[in-house]
């Protein structure tokens, strides 16, 4: 590999990615006139949803002279819940992108790591943009849980997987990477009950606040005492899901991660199972 090359190529995709995701075109006025082609003009049609952050980044590259590819297929995006057919499904239809850095091909999509907080800033804003790391050079072995090219070429995996197998993982989020998070073993996207009970064990590099949530599918009420995380002191840095449904049914065991284990209200969806009782 190129060091130098491989130095120079991150530091202008990293400041395209940063600039492309962090850009509030809410609250800004654009001339009217500017061809629609230019850089004001892109970020006019931005503001009225008339063009994505992946198609701005995608003429960023252009213009840059950086390779960049648009790449479609399914995802695992708003509004999937785990089980939840996806093959034929427009609504799981979406794209993202790919550049070429030094020795290879690597995952980018703008249009997910831009986030906005809802919080009351100095300057009167009620919100304020944030970026998901997650989405900047996505390792293929972690996108392959939310994404899945139409071309098998385009997973960059030594050993693809097919579209069965895509929908039969679990629903992992970038919070659960970028927490460091792992499963213990191969869990599926759907578990069943053994005496009642369904268990899942995750793997801690560091320490996050760990909680879960047991929802009931059919209405999406939240059953309360029915689920807890228990730390494992063998093998240490291992926690336990724990989940008992009270009734036959099907539910969703949600687990999320937060930087302070004290506060719920900055808590984010890591990972998501089907529970089958």
């Amino acid at each position: 590999m190129n060091t130098q090359c491989n130095i120079f190529q991150n530091f202008h995709f990293s400041s395209l990615y940063r600039w492309t995701t962090g850009k509030d075109t809410r609250c800004e006025d654009y001339d009217p006139e500017a061809p629609s082609d230019s850089l004001i003009g892109m970020l006019r049609q931005m503001k009225y949803n008339q063009l994505s952050r992946n198609e701005l980044f995608y003429e960023l590259c252009r213009y840059a002279g950086l390779q960049c590819q648009y790449i479609t297929g399914y995802s695992k995006g708003a509004g999937y819940r785990p089980g939840m057919p996806i093959k034929d499904n427009k609504l799981f239809r979406n794209t993202w992108l790919a550049v070429y850095i030094c020795d290879g091909w690597r995952f980018v999509n703008c249009n997910w790591g831009a986030r906005y907080l809802s919080e009351n800033l100095p300057d009167g804003r009620s919100s304020s943009s944030e970026c998901d790391e997650f989405y900047f050079l996505t390792d293929p072995e972690q996108h392959v849980f939310e994404n899945l090219p139409d071309l098998k070429v385009w997973q960059l995996l030594r050993k693809p997987l097919s579209m069965d197998r895509f929908c039969h993982l679990p629903l992992l989020k970038s919070p659960f990477f970028n927490a460091n998070l792992f499963l213990k073993k191969n869990y599926s996207d759907c578990l069943v009950t053994k005496n009642g009970q369904v268990s899942v064990k995750i793997k801690m590099s560091r320490f996050v606040g760990i909680s879960c949530s047991l929802e009931n599918c059919a209405d999406h009420s939240i059953l309360l005492g029915l689920c807890l995380v228990e730390i494992l002191l063998r093998p240490s840095g291992t926690v336990r899901i724990e989940a008992a449904p009270s009734q036959p049914g099907k539910y969703y065991l949600n687990v999320y991660v937060s930087p302070d284990w004290r506060r719920e209200d900055i808590r984010e969806l890591a990972c998501s199972f089907q529970v089958s009782s």
